[in-house]
């Protein structure tokens, strides 16, 4: 049983080594060879058990336990920072942001402005682990308006651009910025 950062984890494994005589030792010159077999992983958390369900699976497959802790601390550095900024933002803004599942399953936060609950706009924060362990944090903006049953024209301006302010600014300043907007454009009962 392990930790990385709010993550828990379980790994279970064997190791064989193959022993040679003290003659063949010396004809190989001190190399010894290990094994690393049955490796099983679990993550306790049922998010990041569904998010890393594909790379802990080829990880098992090539009993690769230095890939996965590499990929683990930096998955759960994402993790932990996607939990904190949803949480400082529910706490800062209680009556506009809303997050959408359990706090242990969010991916997603909603913000819906109680002077104008028909916009509403939808970060979507996924962090995806790639095949050879690399780890990207993959989020999006997207709007909707309940009564046009559509998304408006500020809705398709702020989506389109909230990816140049991700990279301009960082995570917590482009959300930052896509509230200050909706406060400015629709009013704020807050």
């Amino acid at each position: 049983m392990g930790h990385s950062y709010l993550l828990i984890f379980f790994l279970i494994f064997y190791i064989f080594l193959n022993f040679f005589p003290i003659e063949t030792l010396k004809e190989i010159q001190g190399e010894y060879k290990a094994r690393l077999n049955d490796l099983n992983v679990n993550v306790l958390d049922p998010l990041a058990t569904r998010e890393l369900k594909t790379f802990n699976e080829k990880v098992k497959e090539e009993n690769n336990l230095c890939l996965f802790f590499q990929v683990l601390m930096q998955y759960s550095a994402w993790y932990q920072h996607r939990q904190r900024a949803f949480e400082h933002f529910k706490s800062k803004y209680p009556h506009i942001v809303h997050l959408v599942c359990s706090k242990k399953l969010n991916t997603v936060m909603q913000m819906i402005n109680p002077v104008s609950p028909d916009d509403v706009f939808t970060i979507s924060w996924q962090i995806h682990v790639g095949e050879i362990g690399n780890v990207i944090p993959q989020i999006d903006l997207f709007t909707y308006n309940t009564k046009l049953k559509r998304q408006t024209e500020l809705g398709k301006s702020l989506s389109r651009y909230f990816r140049k302010m991700l990279s301009l600014f960082g995570i917590e300043q482009a959300i930052e910025l896509v509230l200050g907007i909706m406060v400015w454009k629709f009013g704020s009962s807050s």
